[in-house]
């Protein structure tokens, strides 16, 4: 089943990003929705075969009451 990562600011940074930006598409994730990303990490998750995509400005998965429970449809 496709997955959808929700994140907080600077997704990817710290000493772990590689796995930040490989992992997922280990694990079956098609996308990742964070407030914000590490500063070289959009350049890359196409390459790993997912979607790098941002919350608007002062949206975060808290403000807008995202449990993970929800059926997500991302269109191109």
């Amino acid at each position: 089943m496709p997955l959808v990562i929700l994140a907080g600011k600077e997704y990817g940074s710290g000493s772990s990003r590689d796995w930040a930006r490989k992992g997922p598409c280990l694990l079956g994730v098609r996308a990742v929705i964070a407030e914000s990303y590490e500063r070289i990490h959009p350049l890359e998750p196409g390459r790993h075969g997912y979607s790098a995509l941002q919350f608007l400005f002062g949206e975060t998965a808290q403000s807008l009451k995202l449990t993970g429970e929800e059926v997500v449809e991302i269109l191109a």
